[in-house]
């Protein structure tokens, strides 16, 4: 049975990190041009990049997790390229959501209700938390030679040698990127996926490793 997999995170992140994980995993890419929708294959398994999904800029990420529309839109999407595998296939479904602000079991549940009340028969539902924010995971799965770091030092060894806490956040992370030779989420996601060490980032970061793990056990890579 082929498995067709649907990735919806809250920003742009998480659209370019992913892919670029999947190709160091010899998935390739069908996607004919840069756009809203990103494919990757490889053997039985197909994986859809749909961020954004056609909504307007007055959305959030935090609130586009919370709207039925958004997995009726990114079915859609699977749907209107079911040429690339049939019409036999399971559907699943991964959606990775920020912890910082308020109750993580709060933000599931509503992710969760929104899953439901879109009615699509999703085979899998994976809907798993980001400790605190993607960045967190950039600190545990990079090492200090990451060629667009700078100010260096102790502080910053510290933080890409501890376990994920309070004090891996996207702020501390721009604090050592260098931001002249990176241009937004898209560019550092890249860079930082091509430099991911996978086994450092399940050391550090125990979301990384569920999410690692419900990835790997649910057959997607």
């Amino acid at each position: 049975m082929k498995k067709v997999c649907l990735l919806i995170g809250e920003g742009d992140s998480e659209r370019y990190f992913f892919p670029k994980i999947l190709e160091r995993k010899s998935f390739v890419s069908l996607s004919p041009k840069e756009g809203h929708l990103s494919i990757y294959n490889k053997a039985d398994t197909y994986w859809f990049f749909v961020y954004p999904p056609h909504f307007g800029n007055d959305i959030s990420g935090k609130e586009k997790l919370r709207k039925p529309d958004t997995y009726r839109l990114a079915s859609a999407y699977v749907n209107n390229n079911k040429h690339l595998f049939g019409d036999s296939y399971e559907l699943h479904l991964v959606v990775i959501f920020d912890t910082d602000g308020v109750s993580e079991g709060q933000r599931k549940k509503e992710i969760e209700d929104a899953v439901t009340s879109s009615n699509i028969p999703f085979h899998n539902k994976i809907i798993t938390p980001v400790h605190l924010e993607i960045e967190s995971w950039y600190f545990a799965g990079i090492e200090n030679n990451f060629p667009y770091f700078f100010n260096q030092g102790s502080e910053l060894t510290k933080l890409l040698s501890t376990k994920t806490s309070n004090e891996h956040t996207k702020e501390n992370f721009h604090k050592y990127i260098n931001l002249d030779k990176m241009i937004g989420a898209k560019d550092i996601a890249q860079a930082i996926a091509e430099h991911f060490k996978e086994e450092k980032a399940q050391t550090y970061s125990d979301s990384f490793k569920n999410f690692f793990s419900l990835i790997t056990k649910s057959g997607l890579f």
